[in-house]
């Protein structure tokens, strides 16, 4: 028969282990990073995010896109590329011209989460300074930046990626202003301003009324019946939405495909 003093030692062991193994449940990382299911899908690492984008680079033809007005303030114009697969957006493309050089800006999405930042800069005539910066991301945190830069005489495309410090700006608060560019909202909401005749060209201009506000300029290669209305009787139509339709050039510059009156005043 056992004795009864030992039973005690055996509860007391039997709690301990089982305290030991709550313990251990609850040491887990506290990033929001850690306890995914499948971390193969969910926790990319650089190379498997190069491969989605550069599928994403692939697929561009095929998917959906908009395009925004090319927007300008002083000496900086810029528009906004959206590309997307049914109807969810994996891309967008900030085209920025500015008085310093030529920026292009492109973040990767994937399930609404920003995976790559990547930004491609070429200053006006200084080879040296060309530049190509990726930011990778996991649930939306930076978690590794790399960047190359243009030798004396080679594009930064042949010379190796350095790994950096993580980029001071935030790229993910871009996207909500990046779709009001696209949509036509808040600060974008332009309405019709004038229109500027030259002897080889014609540019309808989109504004508001408030210190440095935004304006967009579209050039007007063939006229139609709105075209011909606005400039007829411009002072009428000051202040006006306009409903337009248009394509963005390869050198970043609005071309008028048509449009018509929404008559509401901003």
């Amino acid at each position: 028969m056992k004795k009864a003093g030992h039973v005690p030692g055996t509860i007391a062991a039997i709690i301990l282990f089982i305290i030991f193994i709550i313990s251990c449940n609850k040491l887990q990382p506290d990033h929001p990073q850690t306890g995914l299911e499948t971390p193969r899908e969910n926790l990319p690492d650089e190379s498997a995010i190069k491969t989605y984008a550069d599928s994403i680079n692939q697929l561009i033809p095929a998917l959906e896109k908009e395009v925004s007005l090319v927007y300008s303030s002083g000496d900086r114009s810029f528009s906004i590329t959206k590309y997307m697969n049914n109807s969810l957006p994996v891309l967008y493309i900030e085209k920025v011209n500015s008085g310093d050089g030529n920026t292009e800006k492109r973040y990767y999405i994937k399930k609404d989460k920003l995976l790559l930042y990547q930004v491609s800069s070429a200053p006006y005539n200084v080879v040296q300074s060309k530049a190509l910066i990726n930011a990778y991301f996991r649930n939306n945190i930076l978690f590794y930046t790399e960047q190359k830069k243009a030798g004396d005489n080679t594009g930064p495309e042949k010379n190796p990626f350095i790994q950096t410090g993580p980029e001071p700006k935030d790229p993910l608060h871009d996207i909500p202003s990046m779709e009001d560019a696209l949509n036509q909202r808040g600060k974008f909401n332009l309405v019709f301003d004038g229109i500027t005749e030259y002897p080889k060209a014609k540019y309808l201009i989109l504004s508001r009324d408030e210190l440095n506000a935004f304006r967009a300029v579209i050039r007007v290669d063939k006229e139609d019946d709105l075209i011909k209305e606005l400039s007829s009787n411009p002072g009428r139509y000051d202040g006006v939405k306009l409903d337009l339709k248009w394509d963005v050039t390869d050198d970043n510059e609005a071309v008028y495909k048509g449009g018509g009156l929404k008559r509401n005043k901003q």
